[in-house]
């Protein structure tokens, strides 16, 4: 089966933080020794970790690898990583580019919080919802890669898809 460069989910999940992210979600908190960023950062960045935590619990083709190379290993797409859709284009880490050029990541899976992708902290009990847009080639995404800043960035969606 050839696989596509962009493969279209658009589908909004929900669901509440299981008490395994939220142990996973407190041990990174206070292992994050980022001194340059707030504590209110630092829970936006480890929040993040929502959905393809959750994704590995509700489908059974999702496994998380519980290393920082890429993020699941999916039954179909093989090595995944979850990024979060951002209207400056979806960011990728130095590491992360690093990973794709060198092939062990296959796939993209290209996220965002389902309220106007607006961050609330992560809450035992609450319920969260967030909208997984679609599955990107990664080694596709990095023929639109630009430096933006201090970042390194692709449009979503990428143009040969409008």
């Amino acid at each position: 089966m050839e696989k596509l460069n962009n493969i279209p989910v658009n589908r909004v999940f929900e669901g509440k933080p299981s008490e395994a992210f939220l142990e996973h979600n407190s041990n990174r908190l206070e292992q994050d020794d980022r001194y340059w960023l707030t504590d209110w950062d630092k829970k936006r960045r480890w929040d993040c970790e929502f959905p393809e935590f959750h994704q590995s619990e509700i489908d059974p083709n999702q496994t998380r690898t519980g290393h920082h190379l890429y993020d699941i290993v999916d039954a179909v797409l093989e090595q995944v990583d979850y990024k979060q859709y951002a209207k400056a284009g979806v960011k990728l880490s130095n590491a992360t580019i690093t990973n794709i050029k060198s092939g062990l990541i296959k796939y993209l899976a290209i996220w965002k919080w389902e309220d106007r992708n607006i961050h609330r902290p992560i809450e035992r009990g609450k319920k969260y919802s967030y909208e997984v847009l679609s599955y990107v080639k990664a080694d596709h995404a990095l023929k639109f890669i630009k430096a933006d800043g201090d970042h390194m960035r692709f449009p979503y969606p990428l143009p040969e898809e409008l």
